[in-house]
Order: C-alpha cells, then sequence, then structure tokens
C-alpha cells in the first residue's frame, strides 16, 4: 500500500512495532461520529451518576470499577451510583455473577445497576452525568468516548491506547489497575457539580473542533486528493 491510515497515533505505534519500514507510509486520521441525540431525563441532583458501556469481561475494567468503588467511604458512596452497560459474550454469563459477588462481598452493590446490551445508548447517556472508560486492554480509538464527548459527558478514561487522544485536557485520564488514581478522580468528580459541568463543556468543544463525521469526511478527502 503507498498509504497506511491509522485510527490513532496509539495503533500507529503499535504497528511499527511489526514493520518500521511502514512509518513514511502510515498516517493518523482520527475516527469521526455524529452527535447522540440526548434524551429528557429526570435527575436526582444530589446523586452523582457514573456510567460504565461495554461487554462485560475484565479487559473492559468493570472489575478495576468494583475494586475502586471498594475504597470509597460510605459518605462518597450514597453520593454517588454506578451503572454498568453491557452483556457477557454468551456462553460466559458466568462473567457477570462473579462481578455481581465481587460487589456484594464488598458491600457495595447496592450502589449499582446492570443494564443489558442495547443498541442505542442514547437513552442510558442522557442518564449519565459521568462516563467511564477504565478499560485493561488498549482500545485503538474508543468510540464511547466520543459519544459521551459530543454530548457534553464528563468522563474518566485509562491513559493508554486511543481515549488519551480523544481527551487530551477535557477528561480525566488514570493508569490502568491504579485503584489510587481512580478513586481520586472519582472523588473528585463527586465532591464537586461544577467540575463535572467544566469537563464537560471542554469534552464537547473539544469533538465539534476534532471528531464530528463532518471532520472526519473533510480529512479523508484531503487524504484522497493526494493520489
Amino acid at each position: 500500500a503507498s498509504k497506511v491510515v491509522c485510527v490513532s497515533h496509539a495503533v500507529q505505534k503499535g504497528l511499527l512495532r511489526y514493520d518500521s519500514k511502514i512509518k513514511t507510509r502510515s498516517i493518523v486520521l482520527h475516527n469521526g461520529i455524529n452527535p447522540l441525540n440526548l434524551l429528557p431525563t429526570e435527575k436526582e441532583s444530589s446523586i452523582t451518576q457514573f456510567y460504565l458501556f461495554g461487554r462485560i469481561k475484565p479487559e473492559k475494567g468493570q472489575w478495576f470499577l468494583a475494586n475502586t468503588i471498594a475504597k470509597l467511604s460510605p459518605t462518597e458512596l450514597k453520593s454517588s451510583h454506578f451503572t454498568l452497560v453491557g452483556s457477557p459474550v454468551s456462553g460466559q454469563e458466568y462473567l457477570l455473577e462473579e462481578l455481581k459477588n465481587q460487589l456484594k462481598k464488598d458491600n457495595v452493590l447496592q450502589y449499582c445497576s446492570f443494564v443489558s446490551f442495547v443498541d442505542d445508548i442514547s437513552q442510558e447517556m442522557s442518564k449519565a452525568d459521568v462516563c467511564l472508560v477504565p478499560s485493561i486492554m488498549k482500545d485503538p480509538f474508543p468510540t464511547t468516548v466520543l459519544e459521551a464527548m459530543s454530548v457534553g459527558k464528563a468522563v474518566i478514561a485509562t491513559s493508554h491506547g486511543g481515549a488519551k487522544e480523544a481527551l487530551e485536557e477535557s477528561g480525566l485520564l488514570i493508569s490502568p489497575n491504579n485503584t489510587e488514581a481512580f478513586t481520586t478522580s472519582l472523588r473528585k468528580l463527586i465532591s464537586s457539580p461544577d467540575k463535572i459541568k467544566e469537563l464537560g463543556s471542554k469534552a464537547k468543544k473539544r469533538f465539534h473542533e476534532n471528531f464530528t463525521k463532518e471532520v472526519f469526511d473533510k480529512n479523508w478527502k484531503s487524504l484522497l486528493t493526494e493520489f
């Protein structure tokens, strides 16, 4: 190929480890999406709503979140709620039970809700104050981050893979499996609704400047004119 297009610098870096010779032929072209449509919801103002969207499996960070929730104080737990949206792969339903058992063992299951896989996350995203993307795996350029940014939601994400590039200074970044850093970030937002609004506003601005479908199409057309 005369050009190798990567969806993120993280992907490009990983690809070059396999074949360094394509460095001069590879470019990064970030993905772009249409914004989600927020739906009217009733909010319980005293509760910070945290949402994690993703397949139920350790690589997506649900166990990382569970270990972190257990570190919150009773007062912090009463001021927050965690909703996990997604289902295990067929045949691995036991993972959901294992996760719930861990939360129950740590006496925090009552602060969590579970929603099975949905085709359109607009309704659930509308209820969220903060979107959590604590993936242990290196997601190339997670769409969930862009979806949350598109509607002005604050985001906490792990600082590897493409999430770091999407957010930059418009979200909170944590190291994978660093429960202390994750706890600190959760506490910061539980105690400060203004910080949630500030991050959401920054994220929405960054999305519209960089990751809309229109920006994506423009970048692709610019690339094609080089051939």
